[in-house]
C-alpha cells in the first residue's frame, strides 16, 4: 500500500514561512509528525498480531493481565458482526494514518491542508471513537483486552500530537473563510500566510532536550488534567469491583471512559477548552445517582463525590508553554 503524491499537492508555495503569526512553534515539523508516524506503525503491528489470531494464524494471543479477555473480546459477537477482521480493519487504518504522516513538507498546515484534514479525521475523530468503544469492552463485551487497551493507550497520545496540526490548518481556512477567498482552492493547493515567521529546524546534532520538546510541542500535562484521568480509571475499575445495578455500573464505566478520553486530549494546548466537556459527563453521573432507588448509600456518596471532584478539576485554567496566535482566544 503507498499513496502517489504529485509534486504540485505539496504546496507550490514552499519556501514561505512555516510557522503561522503568533504561533511560537510549527505543528507541521518533521520533529512533531515523527512521534505520531512511529506509534501509528507500533499500532499496525499490534492490531496485525491480532488478527492473526482472529484468522487463525495463531492458536494463541498474548494477555499478560487478563487471562482469556483477549479471546472474549476478539470472538465477540460485536467482533464477529464486521464482514472482515476487525482487528486487520485497524491494522489497515493504522498503516494509513502513517503513510498520510510522511505526505507534505514541514509547513503541509498551508501547503497541503488536505493531508492534515485526512490525517486529523483518522487521528482524532475515528480514533477517539474507536478507543472509547475499546475502553467500554466490560459494558459491551464483559471482558478486557490488554493489547486493545495499549492501542487505545497509543491513540490517544497520537490525537494529542495531532490536534495543534488540526488547530493550523482551521485557522488556515477560517481566514481565508474571513477574507472570502476559495475554501476548495485552498484546502487542495495550499495558501501563502503573511507576517509569518521561518522556524529554524532543528538537526541531529541539537541537544536531545530541544528535540524532545519539539516533539511534544504544544502538549503539555496539568495537573488537574492528570487527576481526571486518575479518576476516569478509578471509575472503570470502581464499575467492575463492585456489585452495584448495571445501570449505575453502566453509568460509572461510561463516563470513566469518556472522563479520561477528554481530560488527555485536552492536554494538547490548542483542545484545552474540551476539559468543559467532563463537567456535563460529570453532572449526567450524578443524574444517574440520584434517579436510581436501589443503590447502596455508600456508593451513592462515593459516585456523586467523584463527579464533584472531576467537576471542580476540570475548571482552573492551566498555563501554556506555546503561543498559538490567533487561535489563543480559544485556549480558555
Amino acid at each position: 500500500m503507498a499513496f502517489v503524491v504529485p509534486r504540485g499537492l505539496n504546496g507550490p508555495r514552499s519556501d514561505s514561512p512555516d510557522t503561522a503569526p503568533g504561533w511560537s512553534y510549527n505543528p507541521s515539523s518533521w520533529w512533531q509528525r515523527t512521534p505520531i508516524i512511529i506509534l501509528a506503525l507500533v499500532n499496525f503491528f499490534l492490531a496485525r498480531y491480532l488478527a492473526a489470531y482472529q484468522l487463525g494464524h495463531i492458536d494463541h494471543a498474548w494477555d499478560p493481565m487478563f487471562s482469556e479477555g483477549t479471546h472474549d473480546v476478539l470472538t465477540s459477537d460485536i467482533s464477529e458482526a464486521f464482514p472482515i477482521s476487525d482487528a486487520g480493519l485497524g491494522a489497515v487504518a493504522y498503516m494509513i494514518e502513517a503513510l498520510i504522516g510522511c505526505i507534505g513538507n514541514a509547513a503541509r498546515w498551508r501547503t497541503a491542508p488536505w493531508a492534515v484534514a485526512l490525517f486529523g479525521l483518522l487521528v482524532v475523530p475515528v480514533g477517539v471513537v474507536s478507543l472509547v468503544l475499546i475502553m467500554l469492552q466490560p459494558v459491551v463485551v464483559g471482558s478486557w483486552c490488554f493489547l486493545c487497551l495499549v492501542t487505545a493507550l497509543i491513540m490517544l497520545i497520537m490525537a494529542v500530537l495531532a490536534l495543534p496540526e488540526v488547530a493550523a490548518l482551521c485557522w488556515l481556512m477560517y481566514r481565508n473563510w474571513h477574507e472570502k477567498r476559495s475554501l476548495w482552492r485552498t484546502f487542495l493547493f495550499g495558501d501563502v500566510v503573511s507576517n509569518s515567521t521561518v522556524q529554524r529546524p532543528l538537526t541531529f546534532q541539537a541537544q536531545w532536550h530541544d528535540i524532545g520538546q519539539a516533539m511534544y510541542s504544544g502538549a503539555t500535562v496539568p495537573w488537574n488534567l492528570l487527576l481526571c484521568v486518575a479518576l476516569g480509571a478509578w471509575q472503570m475499575a470502581y464499575s467492575e469491583s463492585r456489585h452495584l445495578p448495571d445501570v449505575v455500573a453502566d453509568a460509572h464505566a461510561v463516563t470513566g471512559a469518556l472522563v479520561l478520553t477528554v481530560a488527555v486530549l485536552s492536554m494538547a494546548e490548542p483542545a484545552r477548552a474540551l476539559r468543559f466537556v467532563n463537567l456535563l459527563l460529570a453532572a449526567g453521573l450524578m443524574l444517574v445517582l440520584l434517579l436510581h432507588s436501589n443503590i447502596p448509600l455508600g456508593s451513592m456518596v462515593h459516585g456523586i463525590a467523584i463527579a464533584a471532584a472531576i467537576m471542580i478539576l476540570s475548571m482552573p485554567r492551566s498555563s501554556l508553554k506555546q503561543s498559538h496566535g490567533a487561535w489563543q482566544r480559544l485556549v480558555v
